[in-house]
C-alpha cells in the first residue's frame, strides 16, 4: 500500500512543472537562460541607515545615561550596554560603507563570506537590542503601573526606549 502510494505521489506530483504544455507546443520554453543576477545594495542606502542606527542608538544611550538612577535596574543598564555595541557595530559598518562608497575597498562587500558575516552580526545585535529594549519597556510599563513614575524619571526612560526601539527598526533595512 504505501509502495503505491509511493509511486503515485512520484509518477503525479502535488506541484506541476513550472513549463506550461502550451509553452512547450509553440516553442517559448527558456532556454536554461541564467538567472538574472542579484546585486547587493546600495551602499549610499546602507551609509544613512548606518549612520541613522548609530544616531538614535547614541541618543537613547545619552538619554538614558542623564539619569542619575538608571543604574539601579539591570533592565535600563543591559539597554545602555546593548545601544553602546550597537553603536560600535554601526560606525564600524558605516566607515567600511564609506570606503567602499569612495572606491577603497570596492569589493569589500562584494564577498559572500564577508556578506553573511555581516547579516550575521546585525541578526545578533539586533536581537539583543529588541531584547534589551523589550526588557527595559517592560519595567517601565510596570512602574506605570504601581505609579512609580511620578517620583521616577519614566519620560526620561521611555524616551530612550523608544529611541532604543528606533534603532533596531533602522537596523532592519541594511542587511
Amino acid at each position: 500500500m504505501c509502495a503505491k502510494l509511493a509511486v503515485n505521489l512520484m509518477t503525479n506530483p502535488a506541484v506541476p512543472d513550472s513549463t506550461d504544455e502550451q509553452e512547450v507546443e509553440s516553442g517559448t520554453q527558456d532556454k536554461g537562460n541564467p538567472p538574472a543576477q542579484q546585486f547587493p545594495p546600495s551602499p549610499l542606502w546602507s551609509l544613512v541607515f548606518r549612520v541613522l542606527q548609530f544616531t538614535l542608538a547614541f541618543w537613547a544611550m545619552c538619554t538614558m545615561r542623564l539619569t542619575s538612577d538608571y543604574t539601579d535596574a539591570p533592565a535600563f543598564v543591559s539597554l545602555v550596554n546593548q545601544c553602546i555595541c550597537q553603536c560600535a557595530w554601526s560606525s564600524l559598518l558605516a566607515i567600511a560603507e564609506l570606503c567602499s562608497l569612495y572606491g577603497y575597498g570596492s569589493s569589500l562587500f562584494q564577498n559572500s563570506k564577508i556578506r553573511r558575516g555581516v547579516s550575521i552580526g546585525d541578526l545578533v545585535l539586533q536581537g539583543s537590542l529588541f531584547d534589551a529594549a523589550c526588557g527595559a519597556a517592560s519595567l517601565i510599563t510596570f512602574s506605570n503601573d504601581l505609579q512609580e513614575c511620578s517620583w521616577n524619571n519614566c519620560p526620561v526612560y521611555e524616551k530612550a526606549t523608544l529611541l532604543a526601539f528606533g534603532s533596531y527598526g533602522s537596523s532592519l533595512l541594511p542587511s
